[in-house]
């Protein structure tokens, strides 16, 4: 079981990969549907 600040710093890895998944188009504006499947899809590939 990992230990809260090991949930910590895996939180913030998260955030960080989404942030750089959304800065791969700075130019684009996202709908909340577009957010809703990015989110999806990272929640997704990280179960995998």
């Amino acid at each position: 079981m990992p230990s809260e600040k090991e949930i910590s710093i895996i939180t913030k890895a998260a955030v960080f990969d989404l942030i750089h998944v959304l800065d791969k188009t700075p130019d684009k504006t996202y709908t909340t549907e577009e957010i809703k499947q990015i989110l999806t899809a990272y929640a997704i590939g990280t179960e995998q």
